[in-house]
């Protein structure tokens, strides 16, 4: 027979029993309410794992992540080379593909860092960013006319008494400089680390006339061409020029090679890199790399506005990463 104790035992019991049912009944509902933003708690999860541990998770599905280009707003403009590059990476890599467009810089990234996109075609100052973020690595670059860098120019009239950038430097106080383009690699971003590795005094962007007293003066004149014209008719001393604008200038007679000399040129600047993300493991990105440098199909080119691809690797970007660290500007040409 039960005595009265053990009954207030058993109810005790069947009270924390009826507690538990209920507790996992709302945790039960929590979890299905977690469940509904899984793509949310998989971000968090991925945000807080080390880089070493998720190296180790070969994807099952490659997403390719590309900037939209504002000639190419329609969608049957981009449809044909795209659903091309799918299939010639599905057959390198027995994955399923999809490419996926971005507008912006900015959410690719994003992307690229949480581990949603796996392969990605970058601007050469997006890629020194993405690497800092996320480790992720450059494997291939486009070609321009089979080469897969340029250089900066600091060009001068040959009537000018300097030869060298140096030289041009000593006598700084009373001359002009011009910048093609606040957004260019070539044009701003590499010279303006050439130049501040002199010491110029404070810098002037006066369009006024020059006084003794005064600096270097910078001037950003928004173009490749239209530094070339100011050079041309003598209205700055220097100016910066990517060399293949250079080149197309003296080509189109806009540049008079005889009346113009390089007084500066900057170490090779590559092109826009294609960039793993840290998921991706040294098998799957060499496959990768051989299947992109081997594109031959001249639609996938020409969306890229390549004519082909090369390879390389995160040392190529050196220069590049040192002008951002060290003038503080960002930008892709």
């Amino acid at each position: 027979m039960w005595k009265r104790p053990y009954v207030r035992s058993y109810a005790l019991i069947g009270a924390c029993l009826a507690l538990t049912i209920s507790f996992t009944a709302y945790t039960l509902r929590e979890n299905h309410s977690a469940m509904e933003q899984s793509e949310v708690v998989q971000d968090m999860e991925l945000q807080h794992q080390s880089l070493e541990r998720v190296a180790e998770i070969e994807p099952l599905e490659l997403n390719v992540g590309i900037i939209r280009s504002p000639i190419q707003n329609e969608a049957e403009m981009a449809e044909q080379p795209l659903r091309q590059l799918e299939t010639l990476l599905a057959e390198a890599t027995s994955l399923e593909v999809e490419a996926i467009t971005f507008d912006h810089y900015h959410s690719l990234l994003e992307a690229l860092e949480y581990g949603q996109i796996q392969l990605a075609f970058l601007g050469p100052a997006s890629y020194v960013a993405a690497h800092e973020r996320s480790s992720a690595q450059a494997i291939a670059a486009m070609m321009v006319d089979e080469q897969a860098y340029h250089y900066s120019y600091i060009i001068s009239l040959n009537e000018q008494p300097w030869d060298t950038l140096e030289e041009f430097m000593d006598g700084a106080q009373q001359r002009s400089f011009a910048f093609s383009g606040p957004f260019s690699t070539s044009g701003t971003l590499v010279p303006r680390l050439a130049l501040s590795q002199f010491e110029a005094g404070r810098v002037s962007t006066a369009h006024t006339a020059q006084t003794e007293n005064q600096p270097l003066a910078l001037i950003d004149l928004g173009s490749n061409e239209a530094t070339a014209i100011a050079i041309k008719n003598k209205e700055v001393d220097a100016g910066a020029l990517n060399s293949l604008f250079f080149e197309l200038f003296v080509e189109q007679g806009l540049l008079d090679e005889d009346r113009v000399k390089i007084i500066w040129s900057s170490d090779p600047l590559y092109f826009s890199p294609w960039v793993v993300s840290y998921q991706i493991g040294e098998e799957l990105k060499g496959q990768l790399r051989s299947a992109l440098v081997g594109i031959e199909e001249h639609e996938i080119l020409n969306y890229f506005g390549a004519t082909g691809f090369s390879s390389v690797t995160d040392r190529n970007y050196d220069l590049i990463r040192r002008a951002v660290e060290e003038t503080g500007e960002f930008s892709d040409e």
